[in-house]
């Protein structure tokens, strides 16, 4: 089995709605990405330099003999919360090439994060989001 690790720039682009952000983030969608085949770890960090453009890194760990379907996996499951209506809509993918090449991230614990209540959000699946998941290849 090879490792591999997975990097997700993020931030909320509602300051207003930060608790909610990282309320769903923590105990919605990092649970629900656990599902994806090979995927062993998923953790949270936040940034501690205030100039980088992205708030929030998520790790994501795969062991796999087939990466490339545990990436269709991991992608199918993000298109589903769309469907559903269980991906927040203030989220943001922040390109790393405009993070600083080096920046500092804390990780953030699940029980950090306080729980809100359950909301259902847009059913749409933006076009960032399809693009996302049909551009997997290495």
């Amino acid at each position: 089995m090879s490792k591999y690790a997975m990097n997700f720039y993020t931030r909320c682009t509602d300051p207003a709605r930060e608790k909610e952000f990282n309320s769903w983030y923590s105990h919605t969608h990092l649970p629900a990405l656990r599902l994806a085949k090979g995927l062993t770890s998923a953790r949270r960090y936040i940034c501690t330099d205030i100039s980088c453009e992205a708030k929030y890194l998520a790790v994501y760990e795969f062991e796999t003999e087939d990466i490339q379907e545990s990436l269709r996996s991991f992608f199918q499951i993000v298109r589903e919360s769309f469907e559903t209506g269980n991906h927040i809509d203030c989220t943001e993918s922040i390109s790393s090439v405009n993070t600083p090449k080096v920046a500092c991230f804390k990780e953030l614990l699940a029980e950090e994060v306080a729980r809100l209540p359950c909301k259902e959000y847009p059913r749409r699946v933006p076009l960032a989001a399809n693009e996302l998941a049909g551009s997997h290849s290495l």
